[in-house]
């Protein structure tokens, strides 16, 4: 395998950007408040310009404007940066990619002296929809063409480069079979426009590719194989992954749909945020969902007829599942899946003590083979 690196323009894990709209103040370092929601909170989540800050931007200026509390929004180019500040009371809540599932599973950068399992929870369960993105004279027509393109290695993320391996997966592909660059998550658009790698995997409606559509042209790569052997390829690599419609991105035409990516990418909080505080911030979420509905092309995803009331990985915290019951949107299935995941998560803190009192070194690689051993 091939590889080369490019080097980050910025990092961010531990910058805090203020948004103006939400006013100042320094935020509560309690994970939770006393009964509901504090008065100014800190939130984490990727860099400013993606379509993930974005998202959260417009529903923090809400959560200001109509809720009547400060939000402050931490961003990070890397995994690590966007979970250590709720993991550390620093932050009430987080929207992350897939490292709350690697904090409540001890998987990757958690997979380490000091971390292990945590008591992570989805707080409102969003979906977001992401794919491939190439230059518009590309010769890459289909994710097979990938083959021996350049593409990024995304530093300290592992949840994109989970992403990225799913996505040449689907291709029948592996990094084996591609030249590797190492990339920041915020500066894939700027690697993109210079030729220093072919793809990137970066949020379809993050205002970045639209100003490289109007530039150079783009094209989002379609997951048009609906054969079981590429369903198969995909979900091997993360089995909370799924094809779903995806229109009105950079270089599209009106009315123009593609296939693209979709996953969970959730808020999250920890175990010990107040139920009354999580309860509050999602009955927020819905009744002023008009207040925000429009203001990005992704924020229609926040409302509540569009996210999964089925707990699939993560449990889901108890204020989340509060008002679920209250709107009558709680099942027993959606119950059932909950206490299977509740149990895991005691089953992994368990196996993580006998694991690093046995382990000569704890890394990843080790955990991994040890936990499938027990939990399959």
């Amino acid at each position: 395998m091939k590889k080369s690196t490019l080097t980050a323009t910025a990092v961010l894990a531990t910058a805090a950007f203020t948004l103006s709209a939400c006013g100042g103040g320094s935020a509560s370092t309690s994970a939770s408040g006393d009964d509901g929601l504090p008065d100014t909170m800190v939130w984490s989540t990727y860099p400013v310009g993606t379509t993930t800050y974005n998202d959260l931007a417009a529903v923090a200026e809400m959560v200001t404007s109509d809720m009547e509390k400060q939000v402050r929004i931490t961003p990070s180019d890397t995994a690590i940066g966007r979970m250590t500040p709720l993991l550390e009371g620093q932050a009430q809540f987080s929207r992350t990619g897939d490292e709350y599932i690697f904090s409540f599973e001890a998987d990757h950068d958690f997979a380490q002296e000091g971390q292990g399992p945590h008591d992570t929870r989805v707080a409102y369960p969003v979906e977001a929809r992401q794919g491939f993105t190439v230059l518009d004279d590309s010769d890459v027509e289909t994710f097979a063409d990938l083959e021996g393109m350049r593409v990024p290695n995304v530093t300290a993320n592992p949840s994109v480069n989970q992403k990225i391996d799913a996505l040449l997966a689907y291709g029948g592909l592996t990094r084996d079979d591609v030249e590797e660059v190492d990339v920041a998550y915020g500066d894939q658009p700027n690697a993109l426009d210079n030729g220093q790698v072919d793809v990137i995997f970066y949020g379809l409606y993050g205002s970045p590719l639209f100003e490289l559509a109007e530039s150079k042209g783009v094209r989002v790569l379609s997951m048009d194989d609906d054969s079981e052997e590429a369903l198969e390829r995909l979900e091997n690599v993360s089995p909370v992954l799924r094809i779903g419609e995806f229109e009105n991105g950079p270089g599209m035409e009106e009315g123009e749909m593609v296939q693209t990516l979709m996953y969970p990418l959730p808020v999250v909080a920890m175990e010990d945020t107040s139920a009354e505080a999580v309860e509050e911030l999602v009955t927020g979420f819905v009744d002023n969902f008009e207040s925000y509905e429009t203001t990005t092309p992704t924020t229609p995803d926040w409302a509540l007829d569009a996210v999964p009331k089925v707990p699939s990985v993560v449990p889901y915290h108890e204020g989340l599942i509060a008002y679920l019951e209250s709107v009558g949107e709680w099942s027993e299935e959606s119950q059932a899946a909950n206490d299977e995941l509740l149990e895991r998560g005691e089953e992994l803190d368990e196996l993580w003590e006998r694991y690093v009192a046995e382990a000569d070194e704890v890394d990843h690689e080790s955990w991994n083979e040890f936990k499938d051993s027990e939990l399959g």
